[in-house]
């Protein structure tokens, strides 16, 4: 079981109301945070039900596509999208 650091984000300027909503709360729950494998599926319903409840707030905002997603090019990082924005999750080797 590897365990990952939520480290960096990446949120686009002019991104769609619910895409910033979402990846604002994102931002504040997850940032600099330890995070299990096994734990990413949670996050993913963790950000869905915060999308749920917007949704009903603001029924003209338009869903997002949220997943969570290995980087082929460099396998030690993780990305958990929120339609294009991201957080980036990045293995930990270990403690010193």
């Amino acid at each position: 079981m590897d365990t990952y650091f939520v480290d960096h984000f990446y949120h686009l300027s002019g991104c769609p109301k619910m895409e910033d909503a979402l990846m604002t709360e994102a931002r504040k729950h997850f940032m600099y945070h330890l995070v299990y494998e096994e734990s990413f599926n949670a996050m993913v319903r963790e950000v869905q039900t915060w999308q749920e409840r917007l949704l009903k707030e603001n029924p003209r905002w338009r869903p997002c596509e949220i997943s969570v997603k290995k980087n082929s090019l460099v396998p030690e990082h993780v990305s958990l999208y929120i339609n294009n924005s991201s957080l980036t999750l990045i293995r930990v080797k270990g403690e010193f």
